[in-house]
Parts: C-alpha cells; sequence; structure tokens
C-alpha cells in the first residue's frame, strides 16, 4: 500500500469536499507545505506543490496528467517472466501506479 496511500488537506487554504484524482505521493509533502508557509521550495527538491488540493489552485481535472507503460521479459532457467510498470507523471515529478510480474 505504498503506492496507493491517502492524504487528507484541511484549513482555509485547501479546497472543501473535492476528492483529488490528480497522482500525489509522499514525496509532495515538503514542497506542499513548504508553498503553504510561503516558502518557494528549492529547484533540487523532489515533488511538486499540489496546487490542485489549493483553493487558488487549478481544477484538479484541467490538471495534465501522462500515463505510460513499460515493460521487460527476461528467460531464467528456462522459464520467461515479464515485469510491467505503470507510471503517471504530472509535470515532471513521475509516480509509480502499479507493478506487475507475470510467468509466461
Amino acid at each position: 500500500w505504498d503506492i496507493h496511500n491517502t492524504l487528507i488537506g484541511n484549513g482555509p487554504a485547501f479546497k472543501k469536499g473535492i476528492k483529488n484524482p490528480v497522482p500525489s505521493g509522499n514525496i509532495d509533502l515538503a514542497p506542499t507545505l513548504l508553498s503553504l508557509a510561503g516558502v518557494e521550495p528549492l529547484d533540487s527538491m523532489d515533488g511538486r506543490v499540489l496546487t490542485e488540493a489549493m483553493v487558488e489552485g487549478p481544477d484538479p481535472s484541467s490538471v495534465e496528467v501522462e500515463k505510460e507503460e513499460f515493460q521487460v521479459g527476461r528467460v531464467v532457467d528456462g522459464t520467461k517472466y515479464r515485469l510491467r510498470l505503470n507510471e503517471s507523471a504530472v509535470g515532471e515529478t513521475q509516480y509509480i501506479d502499479k507493478t506487475t510480474t507475470s510467468r509466461e
């Protein structure tokens, strides 16, 4: 459950009563909290500010999310294995949505 978890924001800076479908992760906490405190996050920081959850931010449905699937296969001792990784990206921030491994 590291990939799909829950974050609840409350206070005057957050939109009320929304369920944000835009991918996010724990990596986004520091930039978001810094932004709420009025501090510009460093460019070297990973993650992003969750602007779509903020009162002054864009509607979540307008945030562009790119999805991609990667696959790799290997044969080990005569058995073929395939790994699939599904990823979402919001701007420069990438999120792993799901991985599956199959034996073929």
